[in-house]
């Protein structure tokens, strides 16, 4: 590996290192986990649409995101939380929303709900994550932030081969919920921005432990 070669910018580094499973609960239930496409899953669309005339044009933005959560298969110990929204030139509204669990991110999981000009959901987007309550005991870390913050700096600036003189300074450390096509794990996303003594080449780097 060259070490002179820059971080390319928005890289997301995935450390399966011995950290990894002592900062995680290990997974207690045999069933992998089910992975639900939103977009495919037409049938999701309608029952939310009844559930929402029903509750009548005062429902609070509380009470619409428990219907949402319900309706896409969220036990109660899921929330979402709202992102950001964006309007076309059609009037339809997008809406992106973040899943927790306990109130821990799961990581790249996100939910989208399209809405017309009547407020009423047409479309959703995204994936929704089944069986996460089954393998995560708690999430409770076994491992500082610290100790993490100092392992994704040493990974960045040796590890991964950097030019001399990378300045690293830390963006942001939070507990998330990892999950992939089996199996879902408590771990850590620290972002890093990297830049050389002159503030040149400057890069953000997330790494996932």
């Amino acid at each position: 590996m060259d070490k002179n070669r820059t971080i390319p910018f928005g890289t997301v580094f995935v450390l399966f290192t011995s950290l990894v499973f002592v900062a995680v609960d290990g997974a207690l239930g045999t069933e992998p986990l089910k992975h639900v496409d939103l977009r495919e899953n037409t049938s999701t669309v309608r029952p939310l649409q009844e559930k929402l005339k029903s509750a009548g044009k005062g429902i609070s933005a509380e009470s619409r995101l428990k219907l949402l959560a319900t309706s896409i298969g969220l036990p109660d110990n899921n929330t979402l939380e709202l992102i950001r929204t964006t309007t076309d030139n059609k009037g339809m509204t997008y809406a992106r929303y973040r899943r927790s669990f306990h109130g821990v991110p799961v990581w790249g999981e996100q939910v989208v709900v399209a809405t017309n000009q009547a407020g009423q959901p047409t479309q959703l987007y995204g994936r929704v994550i089944v069986g996460i309550a089954a393998q995560i005991e708690s999430t409770q870390p076994q491992v500082e932030p610290q100790e993490v913050l100092a392992k994704a700096r040493r990974y960045v600036q040796r590890d991964f081969g950097v030019a001399p003189g990378l300045k690293v300074d830390h963006i942001s450390t939070r507990l998330v919920i990892l999950p992939n096509r089996k199996a879902a794990r408590l771990g850590y996303e620290v972002e890093l921005f990297a830049a050389d003594a002159g503030g040149g080449g400057p890069s953000n780097t997330t790494v996932l432990f």
